[in-house]
């Protein structure tokens, strides 16, 4: 059941990392569309059935993992689970925007939404390290 556990993990952490890498990207580009409200109706439909799902195995077979190597209490799971939880903040706040874009007739994106895709990366360099290494 871990190596199990495991692949669910990573395939999901895979998934949900590109829809978190896109959404800056085509929220912007959505935004700029004369049929924005449709597209982004559509945006968001594909964001919640297929990568919120795919975030929420990924805590599932996470805190699986966690609990059958007994790393709750290690300093490198907590700071991975710190980035994590920043990372699924990020991801409500992205989903948030798309659901403004599609309602809203004045919606202006984050000025600086192309700009969390750098730290996305940052974020996500540093969760595979401290996975990898567990340091």
């Amino acid at each position: 059941m871990y190596e199990t556990a495991k692949i669910i993990h990573l395939t999901a952490m895979v998934v949900w990392m590109a829809g978190l890498l896109l959404a800056p990207i085509l929220i912007v580009e959505v935004s700029r569309l004369d049929e924005r409200k449709a597209a982004a109706t559509a945006l968001r439909r594909w964001y919640l059935r297929v990568f919120s799902p795919a975030m929420i195995l990924l805590w599932i077979a996470g805190i699986y993992i966690m609990s059958t190597g007994g790393w709750f209490d290690q300093t490198w799971m907590v700071a991975k689970l710190a980035l994590v939880l920043l990372l699924s903040g990020l991801y409500g706040a992205l989903s948030g925007q798309m659901r403004r874009m599609a309602m809203e007739d004045d919606f202006t994106p984050w000025p600086a939404a192309i700009l969390i895709w750098g730290g996305m990366i940052a974020l996500l360099i540093a969760i595979i390290s401290f996975a990898v290494v567990k340091f």
